[in-house]
């Protein structure tokens, strides 16, 4: 049996969806969430004088110190329009 998780709305996600009018009239703009649980994940990486490698690779983000490493997830919130200018 498959159970697919349902992200929980936040609150990005509320912000988003009050500003989201405004926003469609941004044709170049794009909109990402990064889920607090990744934003975690990167913020544990942080120290003074670090260094940070990133590697994209397949369309997955990652961010290494040489010792720990954390994914970087992208929630799509708005992508530019394609339509015509």
């Amino acid at each position: 049996m498959f159970y697919k998780q349902r992200r929980v709305a936040t609150k990005a996600d509320m912000w988003f969806a009050q500003n989201s009018s405004q926003f469609e009239r941004l044709k170049n703009l794009s909109v990402i969430n990064l889920p607090m649980e990744n934003t975690r994940a990167i913020a544990k990486l942080a120290q003074r004088n670090m260094q940070l490698q990133c590697t994209i690779q397949d369309g997955q983000v990652w961010l290494s110190d040489g010792n720990d490493s954390a994914q970087v997830e992208r929630v799509l919130l708005k992508v530019p329009s394609t339509r015509g200018h």
